[in-house]
């Protein structure tokens, strides 16, 4: 029993373009053999022309490329007079050496 195409498409979630894409099906015949072969009836001709890309203009056509990040510059110089924290140190000093006299 053969699977009508609109619900072999919607039930798992593929887009058809893509599909031919991937399986590099160019034409309806094509698309034909590859649904005769998973047991799918194809869709109408005029439904599946839009299925195909032609022209490389048509694979070109997606998602635009975000735009460069601007060119990172130079980190400013410190000033040497801004006075900078010291790390402490992690040795506890003995005070109580130093109350006994």
């Amino acid at each position: 029993m053969a699977v009508p195409w609109e619900v072999y498409i919607n039930r798992r979630k593929l887009n058809p373009v893509k599909l031919c894409r991937s399986h590099q099906i160019q034409n309806y015949a094509g698309l034909v053999a590859y649904c005769s072969g998973h047991h799918i009836t194809p869709p109408p001709e005029e439904k599946a022309k839009d299925y195909f890309e032609t022209t490389k203009k048509a694979r070109k056509t997606g998602r635009p490329k975000p735009p460069r990040a601007a060119p990172k510059t130079a980190p400013t110089p410190v000033d040497s007079t801004k006075k900078t924290t010291r790390r402490r140190s992690t040795k506890k000093t003995d005070t109580s050496s130093a109350v006994k006299k």
